[in-house]
């Protein structure tokens, strides 16, 4: 910091003017140092410095760099001025002491803070003067009163370390405190009891609508207990975990909660990820017994494979209740494993019990209002997402139903509006990359109903386009370890640019922790931390991931390290403001670089591989891929498809750039910003698509062709062009499939663009459909 000091020598008693000057102190604080240690340090350097009083200042500050409208000193930005008290007789303590805090405000400094500190014989006052473009008037109020109360507390303890000193204020206190106060009871032992009691009421009212299929809380509680039935026969025992291989709809839900009958957990897979991810996950969890719709086949030679069934009784047996069923699913066993991202390049499983499922399903249903609405919930989350049993189970609670909706109503806002109009939907939950994909097509239709945006920031624009047509909007937050959503916030009708993630749910605490684990007061920036009922006990068969993101605190008991930065706002609310790692958030989805790096650096020709995105993540950004393959450069050309086969086509790169070798930092890593730098100036290289046919010249593989230049901006493309390899991702490829059934009528499939990723290709497949 700068600290002033005067320069007048006696020379100059007489002279007019300022004679005075800034020196330079640099001080290392150690957190077990006490308050007396430290004031020795300071005095020793300050008295060190004093020997460079005579080099000005201004001369200091030739070593600028341009910020805004102003020139910013780069030795030192904060400015401490004391002026003690000299002139009576009695010794001035902090601890009694009345302090009189002032905070000033300045449009324009030459420093981002300044703190002048004088005393009389009885107080302090501390004066606090502040540039405008660099810090709030509220935050700098919070620091005076962080300072008061600082000082009070190390004139009470000089020799106690400074480490184990609260900064917080009583404002702090009160409103963190307020927040973090979500202790509620919850009467139901599990999802599962909840939905017999239902079915026990009114087992006849409609719980599920399927397509034309209409499945009543009793037909889908015999569903269940005969799912049991099979499921005991095929061998599985309480405490089992049985997969999933289904997809949205009412065999799916007969299939959840007769897994629950059996005493079992279950293992959601999505039918669209490649083969050998599934069948990772399969032995991950020792699931041997797997649920398969119509049309989906699971991995591996050695599994028991069982059909799912809603059942045909026309009416439901005697239905127990929550009682009944209390020793199926205890609140301390596993309701599902879930797997997300893994930054070692295979996905890790997240185990969540009853108790963390039932607290969540019951409190959203109540804070979201569907315990009273009468319009029924949009079932749209694929499966394989946590977030999707909230669509599912927080109507079944409550009386409600469901409607599934179909897969391509995520991404052609046509579709969704029928489905809108046809059903009158009052809730529905996507990412902001399905809102931006949907809104102008569904905005005459959201005018009092509840919708949720979660798994990505929800852009300001976009808040204010669905609050502004009518729409109640909440958004959440929540890492899976924390069990779906852990924070909720409704937004406001003008949220601003940056739309918060609200306020913590029921039996949640949230706390934001430095950099020493220490929880941080109102407006500093930390690791965003949920401890509660929702946290996950670890990662399934990851004793070393476990200890590093979840631990135990005696004051939160255990606590999930989200590795996403954040900071309380005066209002109690938490603002996210990205990540501490290489994880990132593209388009709805939770990606580990370091897992695709991992996968592409399987490829026998490739030495080594590097991921990031490159643009906006929460808009038009791409993965771009940069690969050593010394020795058969054309490998690249093979590396989309060596992608498809083994991850999630959500995070398959878009660009494969060959480099010799990768540009490092001064420490010897990879350079990512001078990565990302070659990749805005380097143009994807056109590859022909595998299975591209010829050109042949028809109007349809033209029009297909001009598509594909519009939305990837490529002219130089042709009828051979790979849509993704050339710059294509699949939201593009959602919004291909729209503009192609707005040319030619023809609803094509994501997995359609997918297999046949060339405009001759594709060309074939659309004249198959039609």
């Amino acid at each position: 910091m700068g600290s002033p000091v005067n320069t007048r020598g006696r020379e100059a008693a007489g002279a007019v003017g300022y004679h005075s000057n800034l020196v330079t102190l640099r001080l290392l604080t150690e957190r077990t140092a006490g308050f007396r240690e430290l004031v020795g340090r300071a005095r020793r350097v300050f008295m060190e410095a004093m020997a460079h009083a005579d080099m000005p200042a201004d001369e200091l500050l030739d070593v600028v760099e341009r910020e805004g409208s102003g020139w910013r000193n780069v030795l030192f930005r904060h400015v401490f001025n004391y002026v003690p008290f000299t002139a009576g007789q009695r010794t001035f303590t902090v601890a009694d002491a009345a302090a009189e805090l002032v905070v000033v405000e300045n449009g324009f400094s030459q420093f981002d803070l300044e703190f002048f500190v004088t005393s009389d014989r009885d107080s302090a006052t501390v004066r606090a003067a502040f540039y405008t473009g660099v810090l709030d008037r509220a935050d700098v109020e919070l620091m005076v009163r962080r300072y008061d109360v600082l000082l009070v507390a190390v004139g009470a303890a000089l020799d106690r370390p400074v480490g184990s000193l609260s900064i917080w204020s009583a404002e702090d206190h009160a409103i963190i405190e307020a927040v973090d106060a979500t202790g509620q009871p919850v009467e139901l032992t599990s999802v599962l009891a909840g939905f017999a009691e239902r079915a026990a009421a009114e087992p006849d009212a409609l719980a599920v609508r399927d397509g034309d299929q209409r499945v009543s809380y009793g037909r889908l509680w015999c569903a269940a207990a005969h799912t049991v039935e099979r499921l005991a026969a095929a061998g599985v025992r309480p405490g089992d975990v049985v997969a999933l291989l289904v997809p949205r709809g009412a065999a799916l839900a007969a299939a959840v909660f007769g897994t629950w009958l059996a005493g079992a957990s279950y293992l959601p897979l999505d039918p669209h990820h490649p083969a050998e991810r599934i069948a990772y996950q399969l032995d991950g969890v020792g699931a041997w017994v797997v649920v398969t719709g119509d049309g989906f086949t699971a991995p591996g030679a050695r599994r028991t494979v069982l059909a799912p069934d809603v059942g045909a009784a026309p009416a439901a047996p005697t239905v127990p209740g929550a009682a009944g069923v209390a020793g199926a699913a205890g609140p301390d066993d596993l309701v599902y494993v879930v797997y997300t991202s893994g930054s070692a390049g295979r996905p890790k499983g997240i185990p969540v019990t009853h108790r963390s499922l039932v607290n969540r399903i019951t409190d959203y249903a109540v804070r979201f209002g569907v315990v009273t609405a009468a319009r029924p919930t949009g079932w749209l989350s694929t499966y394989g997402f946590d977030t999707s049993s909230l669509e599912l189970m927080v109507p079944l609670l409550h009386g409600g139903h469901t409607v599934v909706l179909p897969d391509g109503a995520r991404t052609d806002g046509a579709l969704l509006a029928e489905e809108i109009r046809a059903h009158d939907i009052g809730f529905l939950q996507a990412t902001p990359t399905t809102w931006r994909l949907v809104a102008d097509r569904i905005a005459d239709l959201v005018c009092g109903r509840t919708l949720l945006s979660g798994g990505e920031p929800l852009p300001g624009g976009l808040a204010a386009a669905l609050t502004g047509a009518g729409a109640g909007l909440w958004n959440v937050y929540g890492p899976t370890q924390s069990t779906i959503w852990a924070t909720a916030g409704r937004v406001p009708a003008d949220p601003g640019d940056r739309v918060d993630v609200g306020t913590p749910i029921a039996n949640t605490r949230i706390f934001i922790a430095g950099p020493n684990g220490e929880s941080l007061p109102i407006g500093l920036r930390g690791e965003l931390c949920v401890a509660g009922v929702g946290v996950a006990s670890g990662h399934h068969g990851r004793p070393d991931l476990t200890a590093e993101r979840l631990g135990v605190d005696p004051q939160w008991g255990r606590f999930y390290r989200s590795g996403d930065v954040a900071r309380w706002r005066p209002d109690g609310r938490i603002d996210l403001l990205g990540r501490m790692d290489r994880q990132v958030k593209l388009r709805g989805n939770r990606i580990e670089l370091g897992e695709i790096e991992a996968v592409l650096s399987g490829h026998p020709h490739v030495e080594a591989a590097a991921v990031l995105v490159v643009g906006d993540p929460g808009a038009d950004g791409s993965l771009a891929a940069f690969v050593q393959v010394p020795h058969r450069p054309e490998a690249v050309g093979e590396l989309w498809e060596h992608a498809r086969r083994r991850l999630p086509r959500s995070v398959v790169p878009h660009r494969f750039l060959a480099v010799d070798a990768f540009p490092r930092t001064g420490s010897d890593k990879v350079d990512y910003l001078a990565l990302a730098d070659l990749a805005a100036r380097r143009p994807a290289a056109r590859r022909p698509a595998r299975g591209a046919g010829p050109v042949g010249g028809d109007a349809l593989t033209a029009t297909l062709t001009t598509l594909f230049a519009e939305l990837l901006a490529r002219p130089d493309l042709d009828a051979d062009a790979h849509f993704f390899t050339s710059g294509g991702h699949w939201l593009l490829a959602a919004t291909l499939a729209q503009r192609i059934k707005d040319e030619t009528g023809v609803r094509l499939a994501l997995t359609d663009v997918f297999e046949n990723p060339a405009p001759a290709a594709l060309a074939g497949r659309l004249r198959g459909l039609a």
